[in-house]
């Protein structure tokens, strides 16, 4: 018994060193990724210290990002080899970093569309690691603990940037992009989960996942738009844009992470969809100033802070549905990706022309969309749930030792079959057609059996033996 206890005990020990290496090591990376790359404070900073223009600065890093992801596909299929691309990843990223200290050329180009694309490699092996040393009982805790440290981490390169020096927030940068690597090369490549092999209803995984892409993409279209749009609006503020930038996103999900266990993450959403709605509204309707920042941005980022917590932890339930995680986590990030890049496009569009155009009636719009989308999205996952429980159970019974409760109960052999068949879900009809006797016979035995055992319904009967 102390052996078996002291083994458990290592097992744990091993799986939470792994998980925290998971975690902290991805977070240094995305941090990096948010701060420079993508869009980045850190980035554009250094620009305007130089006083250059980039041209596709927006743009690039997106598509070569995305591209990325959909090369892990290709190349990642086992732990070993995802941890291999990781660290080939973070070691091109910390010499692509480097190059932006230099005098500015067509080298940076092909700099920032190099470490976007290995940025997507990193992130798509990542979620190897993340479904071996996650349980369901934490993949929430840990989707939201990576998306607040990640975006705790480019919130501080983002104030050295704005209020200290750019070069200095570059090279603290490149720092946690080493510990990232040195944290990666740490990780276990041998440890091997196994897969949930769950039968779903022909087209009911596809159509759960397509329909949540599809909320998604409109979702982080508004994200591309506010990059474009919305955020420049507020360039007369850096100060207060870098402090006040990623707060409401990071106190959000704070606050999820505390309550998460009474209220379901579906709740959010629709408080997400109306604080979105509410953002548009306000900027459309107040003038520029630090006041009106100040609101548009904190029912803004609150919104996508719960956008993107539900997209990690839905991608997060299906990678554990699925046989090659990389593929559904890659695909996932891509629309997410995609949305981005589009509402970028159609925000610089808007930009260039200097059009009027009614962002409330863009907001009343999108909220309908959203909400028509996520009735159907939340009924495929229910659909997905039912079915989860029910191969569950059966899967429970199928390792029961049923010698046991041919003992306690008194049970013949022909009970045992009968039995065995009934709490996998087969009716009376489909028990008699397994062991070849009649409807009748199958109701003699089933009454025998319950009397037995003390029940009067196949769900009491369940019950009894789940608790053997």
């Amino acid at each position: 018994m102390n052996s078996n206890s002291s083994r458990k005990d290592i097992i744990q020990s091993f799986s939470l060193r792994q998980q925290y290496l998971t975690i902290v090591g991805f977070s240094m990376f995305f941090g990096w990724l948010l701060a420079v790359p993508f869009q980045g404070q850190v980035l554009q900073s250094i620009l305007n210290l130089k006083e250059l223009e980039f041209m596709y600065f927006h743009e690039l890093p997106i598509i070569t990002h995305l591209l990325g992801l959909l090369a892990s596909v290709f190349i990642i299929k086992s732990q070993m080899a995802a941890k291999i691309t990781m660290m080939i990843s973070s070691i091109v990223c910390i010499l692509g970093s480097i190059v932006f200290y230099l005098t500015f050329s067509n080298l940076w180009y092909i700099a920032l569309g190099s470490i976007s694309f290995f940025a997507g490699l990193f992130v798509a092996s990542w979620v190897m690691f993340y479904k071996t040393y996650s349980k369901d009982s934490d993949r929430i805790k840990i989707a939201i603990d990576v998306l607040i440290l990640s975006n705790l981490f480019m919130l501080i390169f983002d104030l050295i940037a704005v209020l200290v020096s750019p070069n200095l927030a570059l090279f603290v940068t490149i720092a946690f992009l080493l510990g990232s690597l040195l944290l990666t090369m740490r990780l276990d490549d041998q440890y091997e989960v196994l897969n949930q092999e769950i039968a779903y209803e022909k087209g009911s995984f596809s159509v759960a996942f397509l329909t949540l892409s599809l909320f998604i993409f409109v979702v982080t279209i508004g994200s591309g738009f506010m990059y474009q749009v919305i955020n420049p609006a507020y360039s007369d503020f850096p100060g207060v844009v870098a402090f006040y930038w990623a707060i409401p996103y990071i106190l959000i999900l704070l606050l999820i992470r505390k309550y998460k266990e009474r209220v379901s993450i579906y709740s959010y959403l629709y408080f997400a969809i109306a604080m979105k709605g509410f953002a548009f509204l306000i900027f459309s309707n107040l003038s520029i100033s630090i006041s009106s920042y100040f609101l548009v941005n904190s029912f803004l980022m609150a919104a996508l802070g719960i956008f993107d917590m539900f997209l990690w932890v839905a991608l997060s339930n299906f990678i554990v549905r699925h046989n090659e995680p990389v593929k559904i986590w890659a695909y996932g990030l891509s629309v997410n990706l995609l949305g981005i890049l589009i509402g970028g496009i159609s925000g610089n569009i808007i930009s260039a022309n200097d059009q009027f155009v009614d962002i409330s009636s863009i907001a009343i719009v999108s909220v309908f969309i959203l909400v028509i989308i996520l009735h159907f999205l939340l009924s495929s996952f229910n659909k997905l749930e039912k079915i989860d429980k029910i191969q569950s159970t059966e899967n429970n019974f199928k390792i029961m030792n049923f010698d046991n409760v041919k003992d306690r109960f008194k049970l013949t052999e022909r009970e045992i079959e009968v039995i065995s068949l009934v709490v996998k879900g087969y009716t009376y009809r489909a028990i008699a057609e397994e062991l070849n006797i009649t409807d009748n016979t199958v109701k003699f035995h089933s009454k025998n059996i319950y009397s037995k055992i003390g029940v009067n319904s196949k769900m009491k009967l369940i019950e009894e033996l789940e608790n053997i």
